[in-house]
């Protein structure tokens, strides 16, 4: 025998699955349509004891070429991720990371740009500090990374990259022990290189 529903749990079935096609559609590119570029885009939110409630969002380019690959395989798809965060006792952070194929999936480009601004506490260096000498301070850090790859074989890439990180303390306390530049840091450092690849 067939089972009985009723009008109501029809309707209730029917309500959860249009919100959830709905919710499905929001998060997922369309590809259906043929359209060149598409995005998709999340809210953030967020809270920790130290930098209290947070805001952001994350966003993604989709890029597409529809053309196939001489092999008559679909193409690759590049695309660009974006996100930002803010929260309300001052730090903040930034970055964008890109994915590119080209030369029909032959070479793949990789990157990373990033940028980030946090108020911090010092207290000194030692299992015997105290909370009495706290010092506030800035830390702000850029990075930056870029890595070109070339196929190999058929589903491998080997590649070399760049790296770049540049950390630098700021609004010290006056006076106080990273004001001084004595401590190891405090002025801040760089550091780039080189590395090898494979994917």
């Amino acid at each position: 025998p067939q089972e009985q529903t009723s009008p109501a749990n029809s309707s209730k079935k029917t309500g959860r699955m249009n919100f959830r096609e709905g919710a499905s559609r929001f998060c997922m590119p369309d590809t259906s349509r043929h359209k060149k570029i598409t995005y998709l885009v999340i809210p953030e939110f967020s809270y920790s004891d130290r930098s209290g409630i947070g805001i952001g969002g994350s966003a993604r380019m989709y890029i597409r070429n529809f053309k196939p690959l001489p092999t008559g395989e679909s193409r690759r798809l590049s695309y660009i991720d974006a996100s930002v965060d803010f929260s309300f006792n001052g730090d903040m952070s930034f970055s964008i990371s890109p994915e590119f194929y080209m030369k029909e999936d032959k070479l793949l480009l990789r990157g990373y740009v990033g940028y980030g601004h946090y108020p911090s506490s010092f207290w000194g260096v030692g299992p015997y500090t105290v909370d009495e000498d706290e010092e506030q301070y800035d830390k702000n850090n850029l990075k930056i990374r870029a890595v070109l790859y070339k196929r190999i074989f058929h589903h491998m890439y080997a590649g070399i990259g760049y790296h770049f990180y540049d950390y630098s303390v700021g609004d010290v306390k006056e006076g106080g022990l990273l004001y001084s530049g004595t401590i190891l840091g405090s002025q801040g450092y760089t550091v780039s290189g080189l590395s090898a690849h494979f994917m």
